[in-house]
């Protein structure tokens, strides 16, 4: 139930962001902020642990991501709190979804009859 609420909440704030006149290039730019954001909450969550070099690889990529994005927006966006407040949630929601399918799959592993 708990992550059927929190996919509710995701798809709700996600189309939400899009009626609230958030233009596509910025809304592109968190969303590929999530590989990020996926990679922190796991650290602090789940504490993983990563090598160095997928520290710098998701680094570039979301860099990379933000640049090519940035450059080809054919509009300039005034900074907006209440936008940019909308977007880290719905990244930071997201994730959040990530990390509870991740704990709930252990959990049930363990209980599971089919264990490898």
């Amino acid at each position: 139930m708990i992550m059927v609420c929190m996919f509710f909440a995701v798809s709700v704030v996600n189309n939400y962001a899009l009626n609230f006149n958030i233009p596509l290039p910025l809304h592109m730019i968190f969303r590929a902020g999530s590989l990020m954001a996926n990679m922190l909450l796991g650290v602090l969550i789940l504490r993983k642990e990563y090598p160095l070099h997928k520290y710098f690889a998701v680094t570039m990529i979301t860099v990379g991501i933000s640049v090519s994005t940035v450059a080809s927006a054919q509009q300039l966006v005034r900074f907006n709190y209440s936008r940019t407040s909308l977007c880290v949630f719905d990244v930071y929601a997201s994730v959040g979804c990530h990390v509870h399918v991740h704990v709930l799959f252990a959990v049930l592993r363990i209980h599971c009859c089919f264990k490898r």
